[in-house]
């Protein structure tokens, strides 16, 4: 049976397909469900066969899908991990209506096994990632056009109080989180007020110093943040005695065998000292191709389980009954080589100086990045000039930018209304939100209107 961590966050998957590359557009409106329960089936996946361009079912498995007419004739495929691949012809689609589209769920069944001293451990499985690293992500540069979507909410009131949503250009020198050598230029963007509770730059500079933490960017810290396509961070987690390696299930990914395996923080490490983890503890969820073993996907997830008596408010900054924070990384085979397809993150990112009081505000994000594009050749994409170059230190929610809505208009986004109903409301309290992304815009223009 597969083990699944079910996180009641609305984390809707956005694509984004340049509105300047098409002339003529046609609309497919879906949903996915399940076609032995009719449930709903979220977050999976929809492309064009042999098309570089696709979307992400919503987390009511719903979606809205934009496409070239020169493509009219191609095939719709949906991919989702533990059910058969779908494809459907795009003429077979009736415009105007919502289509009903049924996956078939797939399990996996176990083959008759001799267990013996040389079956492979859990261990064995992440050291064939590491091997196998190479070969399955690109070692030269590369180009990536994605979607990075922005929320921040107070702990407390579980409101939310600011939106940014950007159209990114990364080019990332190779596979691995850790590359510092990442360059991110954003070339359109939109910002909601910011209703956090700004404090002073002082207090937040005498915070960084005293926490030892600098200003990052959203960008940079979903890019980078929990990738264990890097080396070195899968190397220390199989030499590190403080947490255990064990099979976790089995599931199918487009017709293939997928291996699970958790890598959980068994024991915490202070002067010398080493104490078994009861009450908080990180877990690694990997999903590894038993064929290439290449990542499909991984999983961090920051697991709390206090007594009742030590909940008190902090209960309010959970996801779930334990669940405190995560980051979520999903690969696509593209060639001969996987690439990051989407991410997620919710967690502190210090962005903005925040007058944050104990019992009152304190703000976490809840971001997610969607790759839309991806060029492997270096001679047909554009190295990003220093003087375009996103600072990682630079605050996307006040940056110098010209409000563009023509370029939103008709940007492929999966849904009419691409935020949690709740999301827009919060923001929405004082003039509507289209009317805050053009008022955004001409205060932080940098050219007059």
């Amino acid at each position: 049976m597969r083990k699944t961590i079910i996180l009641p966050l609305l984390l809707s998957c956005l694509s984004l397909i340049p509105v300047y590359s098409w002339s003529q557009h046609t609309e497919i409106r879906g949903k996915i469900l399940d076609k032995e329960t009719h449930e709903v089936v979220p977050f999976s996946t929809i492309s064009l066969k042999d098309a570089s361009i696709g979307t992400c079912s919503n987390s009511r498995g719903e979606f809205i899908f934009h496409y070239p007419d020169s493509l009219k004739n191609g095939e719709l495929t949906i991919k989702c991990i533990g059910y058969k691949t779908n494809s459907i012809k795009i003429d077979s689609f009736k415009s105007e209506e919502i289509a009903q589209i049924y996956i078939e769920p797939e399990l996996y069944e176990i083959p008759e096994v001799n267990i013996g001293p040389n079956q492979p451990t859990a261990t064995d499985i992440v050291k064939l990632i590491i091997r196998n690293m190479h070969k399955n992500y690109q070692r030269s540069p590369y180009y990536m056009e994605g979607f990075l979507r922005d929320k921040v909410f107070n702990l407390y009131d579980n409101k939310n109080v600011r939106l940014t949503e950007s159209a990114i250009e990364i080019v990332k020198k190779e596979f691995g989180g850790e590359n510092t050598a990442d360059r991110v230029k954003i070339f359109e963007i939109r910002n909601s007020y910011n209703y956090s509770n700004l404090g002073s730059l002082w207090k937040e500079k005498l915070a960084q110093a005293f926490y030892g933490y600098s200003k990052n960017n959203p960008a940079y810290v979903i890019l980078q943040n929990r990738d264990y396509t890097d080396l070195a961070t899968l190397r220390k987690l199989v030499k590190n005695d403080l947490y255990s390696i064990n099979f976790s299930g089995m599931t199918i990914y487009d017709g293939k065998p997928v291996q699970i395996i958790d890598i959980k923080e068994e024991y915490v490490a202070y002067l010398m000292l080493r104490a078994k983890c009861i009450y908080a503890h990180k877990l690694i969820r990997l999903y590894i191709d038993t064929e290439s073993f290449a990542l499909l996907k991984s999983e961090f997830y920051w697991i709390e389980t206090p007594p009742k008596e030590m909940l008190s408010d902090k209960k309010k900054t959970f996801l779930n009954d334990s669940i405190s924070g995560f980051a979520i990384k999903q690969y696509e085979k593209i060639d001969k080589n996987y690439y990051l397809k989407y991410a997620s993150f919710r967690g502190g990112i210090f962005d903005q100086p925040s007058a944050n009081e104990m019992g009152k505000t304190l703000y976490e994000h809840e971001t997610e990045l969607l790759i839309n594009k991806v060029i492997t050749d270096k001679k047909d994409f554009d190295r990003i000039k220093h003087r375009d170059l996103l600072e990682k230190e630079t605050p996307l929610w006040d940056m110098k930018y010209v409000y563009d809505p023509s370029f939103w208009k008709n940007y492929n986004i999966l849904i009419d209304k691409p935020l949690d109903p709740t999301v827009q409301r919060d923001l929405e309290k004082e003039v509507p939100l289209y009317d805050q992304f053009i008022d955004a815009g001409v205060k932080n223009s940098t050219t007059p209107k």
